[in-house]
């Protein structure tokens, strides 16, 4: 064979089938520059893959949108819903982005259900994992809408927005039972472990120990074993399940080998001359190929990503994937040296076990510390070697986010701990190899770290540290929990929060109630008060009870009162109380209180109207239905009366005599009855001084509108139902049949005077008998209690007194009217003697302008009386 035929030869059996190299040397049209080799996203070009290095981060900044891998997947797929040329829209989009937006919503439903079905402190952390869960599968689900899906609008934008916070909020659930559930079980226990002396200890040993002992360096693991769990899920969705390779076997460097062999054939090309691993760094002046640099950088960009999210096997795979054993190998240096056999009696002819990690680790910790250093190297491949050494300095460049930032600190601070803990106690035989002094600078605990972060110089990391989630996360780690409430009350008065984070506020403050974790509850109130208004602002029925149910007694009372005053359709009022019945909400109270507030909104100064009948308002019907709340539960019937007798009090005040009677039809007829029936089987004879007072004003205006009513009909009748008399017919010639009709009409005529005359007599006479009903009210007078042991309320005794003052001149002169329309001027003058009975003492309730007139239709009606032989008073003169 000749060299060319050699060359083949290794081509052919060494390259993938589908190499670009094979197919274009093989055509001799070798194209190094267009041809992209080793990885690739499902069969596409390199540009699938994000170039601005968002790929390094478990997420996207919380100020861009999560969905950046989904738009430029979206922009590649052939079959987009959206034919910009065409100007065609599918509509199913507006489907899918509805149902998006439902799920997401649904869960202020399904937490309010997890909550609920919390049986007992033992499963709290149950309860932390079925929220962790729940936003997990909402989490899938909102993902593979938006990836089924390419649109620009503001509903895919705000949609992508809130995955985001969804992603954020299933990490902070997750992050709160890690840890709590590890310092609760901490408590019970710290202290009571002594690391075993007994036998020979490896460096295994050694580090689980420590975890045992020392929950501060334990915690620090799981912190970062909660940022490599989020970045794996995270990382699953956008890169794991797009990793697809040529071959299951790949040669590494086969451009370079390519100008290796053919560098024979082509005097004028430069190249490595070996094919070692470290044949490019010896040899300077001749670099790999540009296809192999950018081949290797993006397998250590993928490798790095496994190691973000804890995947050592699955790096270590890649690289052997990729041609790269040896890079596997050197990985696996990592890993703690442990012998089982040392621990276990070994019958002989028994096969021993296996021995884990690395004897020598020391050795291999130092010089992956001298390659993360190496300036040769891809900025990924130091990360990668620094990420495993402790070396932050070599991390922090390839991290965008702050869970990045968090996972290199804390990985960086908990690998130079357990070093020490290992170097202290170690019980090898040997010295072990010392690390560069720059290793031990800078161990950061968690608090610095924070410090660190909050001062980055990344734009990015400064801005998310500052995000809802990032600050809860950040509190949660301190184990600063009183700082925690703090800072979300805080949040509370700097602005309006999305109904979420309010959501997941509350819960948080509902955890610890449920471990017994102690509180401010001064600061804890108002952070579940703003879950509760928010509800209420998003009209989510079903949920107000059961968290305003959370809140003290008298913020229950409150909120649910203020919810149910916008509340008006009746059906909809009695399953909102049904559903304050089985959260345990003191309904009596609440429907009270929304009685009260509706009532008292828009009152003011209570002025009289000058109007001899006030017009209703849609604020006054408001009023009017609001005492159906009182009406449902029977057991509330004095109260209703209570509340309906205090608006018909302003309503009459206020002319508005309509509202007036529209409000008293609203209370039942029997409800004396009831508070009677109700007041006996409570024990007592009567009823209570204040239901019997309510009781007494409540028939007072009932006379008073029975008055009211009586007299306009009179009114109404006398002067606009009276009959016309027939024109008589006028001129010389009036024919017999004119004569005949008229005197047919006149005919008519008197009888519907008779009859209509008949009507008004007898409306005259019921309205007489209303208004002096109301003059004359049995017991004390119109509108004055009979009860004085009862509740003394100022503003209600001031009230009724202006209503006598108001409402009794006002019948009198009524009555006045109406006596003189009768012609019955006797009773007219009689009337006068009424009010000026010391009997009644009416004339207290009268200013001196009502008696002048009173007294001018008095002396009216006494010469009136003169005209018919009569004396002034009204006797005969005979």
């Amino acid at each position: 064979m000749n060299n060319m035929d050699n060359y083949l030869h290794i081509l052919t059996q060494n390259t993938p089938r589908g190499s670009a190299v094979k197919s274009s040397f093989l055509q001799k049209c070798i194209s190094f520059g267009s041809a992209k080799k080793g990885l690739s996203f499902d069969g596409t070009n390199d540009e699938t893959f994000p170039s601005n290095d968002l790929s390094m981060s478990v997420m996207v900044p919380e100020n861009e949108s999560a969905m950046h891998v989904l738009y430029e997947d979206n922009l590649t797929n052939p079959e987009s819903r959206l034919n910009v040329s065409r100007g065609e829209f599918d509509t199913t989009i507006i489907f899918d982005l509805d149902a998006g937006s439902q799920i997401i919503e649904s869960m202020y439903q399904d937490f309010l259900s997890f909550f609920q079905s919390y049986a007992g402190e033992q499963e709290a952390f149950n309860l932390l994992f079925n929220y962790e869960e729940l936003c997990c599968n909402n989490y899938g689900a909102v993902s593979k809408i938006l990836l089924k899906i390419n649109c620009t609008d503001v509903n895919f934008a705000k949609l992508s927005t809130r995955l985001c916070s969804l992603q954020l909020e299933r990490n902070t659930w997750r992050l709160l039972r890690i840890l709590f559930q590890d310092r609760l079980e901490a408590d019970m226990d710290e202290g009571d472990i002594l690391m075993s002396t007994l036998g020979k200890m490896s460096d295994k040993d050694i580090v689980d120990n420590l975890y045992k002992r020392n929950s501060y360096i334990r915690q620090c693991q799981l912190i970062v074993d909660w940022l490599e769990k989020n970045a794996e899920e995270d990382f699953h969705e956008i890169f794991f399940n797009r990793f697809q390779y040529f071959t299951d076997k790949c040669m590494s460097l086969e451009h370079s080998l390519n100008e290796l062999i053919t560098s024979n054939f082509n005097r004028n090309r430069t190249g490595v001359r070996e094919m070692d691993p470290d044949a490019a760094f010896r040899q300077e002046s001749y670099p790999l190929h540009e296809t192999d640099k950018e081949n290797e950088n993006r397998l250590f960009k993928f490798m790095f990503i496994c190691i973000r999210a804890g995947k050592l096997d699955e790096a270590q795979q890649l690289a052997e994937r990729f041609g790269e054993p040896w890079l596997s190998a050197a990985l696996e240096g990592w890993r703690l040296f442990h012998d089982p056999n040392y621990e276990n009696q070994v019958a002989e002819g028994q096969e021993l076990c296996l021995i884990e990690g690395n004897k020598y680790r020391d050795l291999w910790k130092a010089a992956c510390w001298e390659a993360s250093q190496a300036p040769a190297i891809s900025v990924h491949e130091q990360a990668l070697y620094g990420s495993l050494c402790g070396n932050l300095k070599a991390v922090l460049p390839v991290c965008k986010t702050w869970s990045d930032y968090l996972w290199a600190y804390t990985r960086a601070s908990v690998d130079k701990l357990i070093e020490q803990e290992i170097r202290n106690t170690t019980q090898q035989d040997r010295s072990l190899e010392e690390l560069p002094v720059e290793y031990w600078d800078k161990v950061l605990d968690l608090e610095e770290i924070f410090q660190e972060l909050a001062a980055s110089n990344s734009e990015i990391v400064k801005s998310d540290s500052k995000g809802h989630h990032s600050v809860i996360q950040k509190f949660i780690i301190l184990d600063d929990i009183d700082g925690l409430i703090k800072e979300m009350y805080g949040w509370l008065n700097k602005g309006n929060l999305d109904g979420h984070i309010l959501r997941c506020m509350a819960h948080i403050i509902l955890f610890l109630r449920l471990v017994g974790h102690s509180t401010k509850e001064e600061l804890c109130v108002p952070i579940l008060e703003a879950y509760v208004q928010e509800l209420i602002k998003a009209r989510k029925t079903d949920l107000v009870a059961p968290y305003t149910s959370t809140l003290p007694k008298e913020q229950q009372i409150i909120w649910y009162a203020k919810f149910l005053e916008g509340i008006t359709d009746n059906n909809e009022r009695q399953k909102c109380l049904q559903f304050a019945e089985e959260a345990g909400l003191e309904i009596s109270q609440i429907t009270k209180t929304v009685v009260k507030n509706i009532r008292e909104k828009n009152t003011g100064n209570i002025e009289p109207s000058t109007d001899l009948s006030a017009v209703t308002t849609q604020d006054d019907l408001q009023k009017i239905h609001a005492i159906d709340w009182l009406i449902f539960n029977p057991t509330q019937r004095a109260e209703a009366m209570k509340q309906a007798n205090a608006l018909m009090r302003v309503f009459v005040i206020q002319r508005k005599i309509d509202a007036a009677k529209l409000l008293f039809s609203k209370i039942p007829q029997d409800s004396v009855a009831v508070m009677m029936q109700l007041s006996k089987v409570k024990g007592f004879e009567e009823l209570s001084a204040d239901d019997d007072n309510s009781t007494r004003e409540y028939l007072c205006f009932r006379a008073y509108l029975e008055a009211m009513e009586a007299f306009e009909s009179w009114f109404r009748h006398s002067f606009h139902a009276k009959p016309k008399e027939p024109p008589a017919p006028i001129g010389d010639h009036v024919t017999f049949k004119e004569k005949v009709a008229y005197e047919h009409e006149l005919q008519q005529y008197q009888k519907d005077l008779e009859r209509w005359q008949n009507v008004v007599a007898n409306l005259a006479s019921t309205a007489l008998d209303c208004l002096y009903n109301v003059l004359l009210f049995v017991d004390g007078g119109w509108m004055i209690d009979q009860r004085t042991d009862g509740t003394t309320e100022e503003n209600r005794q001031l009230q009724l007194l202006h209503l006598r003052k108001l409402c009794i001149p006002h019948v009198a002169r009524l009555l006045q009217d109406l006596l003189l329309s009768e012609e019955k001027y006797k009773e007219a003058i009689q009337l006068v003697d009424i009010i000026s009975s010391e009997r009644y003492q009416l004339y207290k309730v009268f200013i001196q302008e009502d008696m002048k007139q009173m007294l001018r239709i008095a002396m009216d009606s006494s010469f009136a009386l003169l005209d018919t032989n009569m004396d002034p008073l009204g006797y005969s003169c005979q």
